[in-house]
This record gives C-alpha cells, sequence and structure tokens, in this order.
C-alpha cells in the first residue's frame, strides 16, 4: 500500500519540481524524481512477486529525501533567478552548427583507445586461462577469484578509455542534433571501446555512465537548437530512446552470466522481467527492508563508511588503514529467502539513513542537490552551447549521479582517485580537441541582448 503512495507523492513533487524549473528536464532534481518513479513501479511489481512489505517509516524517509532535492532546486533557482538561456537559444539556436574535429586528432585517439581495448581483453582472458576459464567465461572467473591479479598499468588505461567515450558522447550528440555526416561514425570507436571493456571488467554500470552522459548531452544539445515548447522536444526524446532502453535492458539482462558467476542465485531463479524488475526495483525494497531490521543494525566503524565508500578504499589501498577494518559496499539482505536471492544497494538514500541518520540524510541530500543544481543553472542553462563544450561534457560526467539516484549514493565514487584521474583526463582530451583547434564554422559572442557573430580565423 505504502508504494503506492510513495508513487503518488513521487509524481507530486515531480509536477512541482518540473513547472518550477520551466519544464526543464534533465535538471539534477527533476530527472532523479522521474527515474524514482518508474523504480517505484517496478518496485511494486517486485514487492508482489517477491512478498515484501514496504513500512510507513520507509514511504516516509523516501518522500523526505525527494522533498530535499525539491527544496535544494528551489532555493537554487531562487538565487540564480537572472539566469535565463532560454531567450538566449531561441536567438541564436538557429547559428549554432556541428563539430568537426582534425581527422589525424580523431585518429590517434581512435589508435590510443583500440590498443588499450585490445590489451585489456587480452590480459582478461590470459588472467582467466591461467584458472582453467578460457574464453568470454574469463570474465566472471577473474572477477571472483582471489588467486590472479590483472595487470595494473592496463587497468589504468581504462581511465583513458572512459574519459575519451565522455568526450565522443558530446561530438556525437552535437552532429546528430546539428548535420549528421558519415565520417562521424568515427566516433562511435571510442564509446564502443568504453562498452566492452565494461564488459569485460564485469562492471555493467560503468555502460550506464557513458549511457547517461550521452543521454543528457542529446537534450541539451536538443533544446538549443528547436524552438519548439519543452514538450515537443520530450516526445522526440522519447521516441528516439525509447526503442534503445528496451534493447539495452534485454542485452543487460542477456550478459548476466558473462559478468557474475553463473552459479549465483539470482541467474538461475530470475526470468527476464524478474532480472530487470530486480536492478531496476529492489534498491527501494532493500531500503525497506533495511529500515525494518534497523538502520543502526547495518553501521560500520568508520565515519560515512558507505557513504564514502570509495574514498575508504583508496586510503586503504594505499596503506593508510587497514582493508581488513572496513566493509566493502553495503550488506546484502534477501529479496528471495526461497531462491537464495540478496541484494545491497538502497538508493541513495540508504547509505546516509545507516551513516549519518534521518537529519543527517536530508542535511546531506539538500546539499548535494544545491551544488548539483548550482552547477546546471550556472554552466550549463545559464549559458549558450557555444564556446562552452568543458561545461556541458562535465555536466554529462557527472550526470551519472542523480541519474543512479533510484540505485545508489555514488557521491562517494566522485571523490575517489578513479573518478578524479578520469575527470583529469577528459580534461585533457578536452585540450586536445578542443582548444587547441576546434573547427567551426563561427563563433558567437553573447553580450547582453545583443548577438554579434564573426568568422572564426
Amino acid at each position: 500500500m505504502f508504494l503506492f503512495t510513495l508513487l503518488i507523492v513521487e509524481i507530486f513533487l515531480y509536477f512541482i519540481a518540473y513547472k518550477m524549473s520551466n519544464n526543464d528536464f534533465i535538471s539534477p532534481t527533476n530527472f532523479s524524481i522521474f527515474i524514482f518513479i518508474f523504480a517505484t513501479i517496478f518496485a511494486i511489481a517486485g514487492s508482489n512477486m517477491w512478498n515484501i512489505n514496504f513500512s510507513f517509516n520507509s514511504f516516509t524517509y523516501i518522500s523526505l529525501g525527494l522533498l530535499m532535492m525539491v527544496v535544494a532546486q528551489a532555493f537554487s533557482l531562487l538565487i540564480n533567478k537572472n539566469i535565463k538561456n532560454d531567450d538566449c537559444t531561441k536567438n541564436i539556436g538557429q547559428h549554432i552548427g556541428r563539430i568537426d574535429i582534425k581527422e589525424y586528432k580523431t585518429f590517434i585517439v581512435n589508435v590510443v583507445v583500440l590498443v588499450l581495448t585490445l590489451l585489456y581483453m587480452y590480459d582478461i582472458l590470459k588472467s582467466g586461462a591461467s584458472i582453467g576459464s578460457n574464453g568470454l567465461a574469463a570474465i566472471s572467473a577473474v572477477k571472483y577469484s582471489d588467486s590472479v591479479q590483472t595487470n595494473s598499468i592496463l587497468r589504468q588505461g581504462i581511465k583513458v578509455i572512459m574519459a575519451a567515450s565522455f568526450i565522443e558522447c558530446y561530438v556525437i550528440s552535437r552532429n546528430m542534433v546539428f548535420g549528421w555526416k558519415k565520417k562521424d561514425a568515427v566516433h562511435f570507436i571510442p564509446v564502443i571501446c568504453a562498452m566492452i571493456c565494461s564488459l569485460f571488467t564485469s562492471v555493467r554500470t560503468e555502460a550506464l555512465r557513458i549511457i547517461f552522459a550521452f543521454f543528457s548531452l542529446y537534450y541539451l544539445n536538443l533544446k538549443d537548437k528547436n524552438k519548439k515548447s519543452s514538450i515537443d522536444i520530450h516526445i522526440k526524446l522519447f521516441k528516439k530512446f525509447l526503442p534503445i532502453i528496451i534493447v539495452l535492458a534485454l542485452v543487460f539482462s542477456g550478459v548476466k552470466n558473462l559478468v557474475k558467476s553463473s552459479d549465483l542465485p539470482i541467474n538461475s531463479a530470475f526470468s527476464t522481467i524478474e532480472y530487470i524488475s530486480y536492478y531496476i526495483g529492489s534498491p527501494i525494497l532493500v531500503f525497506g527492508i533495511k529500515e525494518v531490521k534497523g538502520f543502526n543494525f547495518f553501521k560500520r566503524k568508520l565515519f560515512g563508511e558507505i557513504t564514502l565508500n570509495a574514498f575508504w578504499q583508496d586510503l586503504a589501498g594505499m596503506g593508510f588503514i587497514s582493508k581488513d577494518y572496513m566493509q566493502i559496499l553495503s550488506t546484502n539482505v534477501y529479496i528471495s529467502k526461497s531462491d537464495s536471492v540478496t541484494a545491497n544497494v538502497d538508493t541513495i538514500f540508504g547509505g546516509l539513513m545507516i551513516d549519518f541518520g534521518l537529519l543527517g540524510m536530508m542535511v546531506f541530500i539538500l546539499g548535494l542537490y544545491f551544488i548539483l543544481s548550482n552547477i546546471y543553472l550556472r554552466k550549463v542553462k545559464g549559458k549558450p552551447i557555444l564556446n562552452n563544450e568543458l561545461s556541458y561534457i562535465f555536466y554529462g560526467f557527472l550526470f551519472y549521479l542523480p541519474a543512479m539516484s533510484y540505485y545508489a549514493n555514488l557521491f562517494g565514487q566522485y571523490i575517489s582517485k578513479y573518478y578524479i584521474i578520469t575527470a583529469i583526463f577528459i580534461y585533457c582530451f578536452y585540450i586536445f580537441y578542443f582548444r587547441a583547434d576546434l573547427e567551426k564554422g563561427m563563433h558567437i559572442k553573447i553580450k547582453k541582448s545583443s548577438i554579434s557573430m564573426y568568422q572564426s580565423m
């Protein structure tokens, strides 16, 4: 019953946030609540399949967390009320063009990415063969084996590949909106390589990072080009992405035996629909299960150990704290006892409730979404796309955090060594692609209400 009530509250809050932001679909708050609505629908289906009760307290805590997102956006809009991009976009949208990167630059990036990808794939397959797992079976074997180590240098190459894919997502999305040419297909190479590496690292969420980045960047480009109403843009967006989402969901389910051991109960117990429901809907149900058991039961020794898990793991890897002192990830609970299926992720709110309690969770969400909303309003929405490529790219990089809020709190990952180094590589690729020699037909200067164009020299 309370899951249905939660769904009604989410729809109500989304309507308020959506209208408050002038129908902005991908602001951090709006997209978080939107994705929570879909997760709740799957949670309702899952609760019926697995006979899981969702308490009033769980409903209250999640509702308060979502409310803090709305309040944070309201504060941010209030202090940035003079920042408006819509009028500027209407005036210059017709003048924004596609991006043509020098062919030699694209060639260099593609060669580097391809070499790193092939070397990493070879290392995984070789490591798997050393413990008796050949072919694609090596992927899950290496992940769950304590007796084999992959090449640490080649693992660093993953950061380079991921960084290149974010840059290319921007180029692809821009050109898809402003004029696609056959030669643009080469920009898919780093994106495909990143997807392959995501599979070989057996971390499918890395692929989701790229997908969400592309989604956000495509939307931003689409909105900069079109003078149509936001509803028209959203309809066009869903028509393009809905088939892609369905295909990806089926692929995500289909590769489960590659990235996870085939011996895991979930791989044999659940059908495709149940499997998809498990990954989309179970975080809300896990939150409810942990609330009933008592969040303090799952509390750890270190400050913010779940919220800042990636940070503490980095310190442990550098020898500052003992690896035995902390537990990796959140504690598993049973989703389906009859099938011995467990889950541990508990939405963006679960770890915060365990680490800091209700008040701490509300303050954290308020602060986090206030910062994200300010970044979006000041660096992305408050400026036209022209000469603002880096802000758009980094918003695509950050978009994974609100987009996955239904799943887990990923804030800790963004202050981890992996993400920081990836961000540095993104900036390096940006300098190489854009700053050094960006071929644009024209640049546009915006000075108050006047618009002047000058040909690039």
